[in-house]
């Protein structure tokens, strides 16, 4: 995609986050390190692009938190950054009393009127998350200025059943089951199991609120890639995201890429809960034989 619309790969620069999201202090000291915005005057482009998903990020899970979200707003505003945010989450939080915080084009919006101008973020939402993947329709929130809708004939029959489906309240209907049933696959399908099986061959995690995704972090003597070779070689029915391929193909940063490539994600979106309790069970046969082939390598 990013070669598709004329960027090279060494453009991209990968920012490192916690459990906060992504390190706003670190993106402040990148973007006057590589002079982005430097200039005083506005040009009719943007000066650089940031792509985040702020909230259940994909893979980790994080949450941008309010105060970095208000950071990353005026960051961007000095910086003439375009932030596009991919919020196609927000809406599966498995806690009711604990909701995220609002999309970041919120904070982008609040001044209209005393701020006017493009603004700085774009948020994208989509329907295939919370109806049914198939449905290849969503929507962009962001100021007027900024809004540019492309509209396809393809897509006609399926906005008019996405239509129905909010008029009629059905579609608020089916997200509320889907929080349960993706709270049920994330409680008794993968962190019961994980907790039980994983955890104490060394591996840890962060359980998250909301999303799809558990961003699993390996034993110390196993990186994601070995983990591969050996799922592979044994023919072990499991699938998994390894980490290594999650980290931007950007120079530089090699602690962030190592420490990524000690990760797997874990997606309980597709698979029924006794399903991922069964590939739970695979994937401790694969780490277990990781760490005896490690231990025979050291002795």
């Amino acid at each position: 995609m990013i070669k598709d619309r004329g960027f090279d790969q060494k453009q991209l620069v990968a920012v490192p986050e916690d459990a906060d999201g992504i390190k706003i202090e670190w993106l402040q000291k990148k973007m006057d390190e590589l002079q982005i915005g430097a200039s005083a005057a506005h040009p009719r482009f943007y000066s650089g692009v940031l792509y985040t998903v702020p909230t259940y990020s994909n893979p980790s899970s994080t949450i941008l938190s309010h105060e970095r979200r208000l950071q990353l707003v005026e960051l961007a505003r000095r910086h003439n950054l375009l932030v596009i945010c991919d919020d196609v989450y927000d809406m599966l939080y498995y806690d009711t009393t604990i909701q995220p915080p609002p999309s970041l084009i919120s904070y982008d919006l609040h001044d209209i009127q005393t701020r006017p101008g493009r603004g700085n973020v774009i948020s994208n939402g989509t329907f295939s998350k919370i109806l049914a993947p198939g449905t290849r329709c969503g929507w962009i929130q962001a100021r007027p200025e900024l809004i540019n809708f492309i509209t396809k004939s393809d897509y006609v029959t399926v906005s008019k059943m996405i239509l129905e489906a909010l008029k009629n309240g059905s579609l608020s209907k089916h997200i509320r089951n889907t929080r349960l049933v993706l709270h049920d696959r994330l409680m008794n399908g993968l962190s019961k199991p994980i907790d039980n099986l994983l955890i104490p061959l060394g591996c840890s995690y962060c359980k998250p609120r909301g999303g799809y995704f558990v961003w699993l972090k390996l034993p110390k003597s196993i990186s994601s890639i070995r983990l591969q070779k050996t799922i592979e070689n044994h023919k072990l029915n499991v699938s998994c995201g390894y980490g290594y391929k999650f980290a931007a193909p950007s120079e530089g940063d090699i602690d962030n890429k190592l420490d990524i490539g000690k990760h797997i994600r874990l997606c309980f979106a597709y698979y029924n809960t006794s399903d991922l309790n069964t590939a739970v069970g695979y994937l401790h046969q694969a780490i277990q034989l990781c760490i005896t082939e490690a231990d025979e390598e050291c002795n």
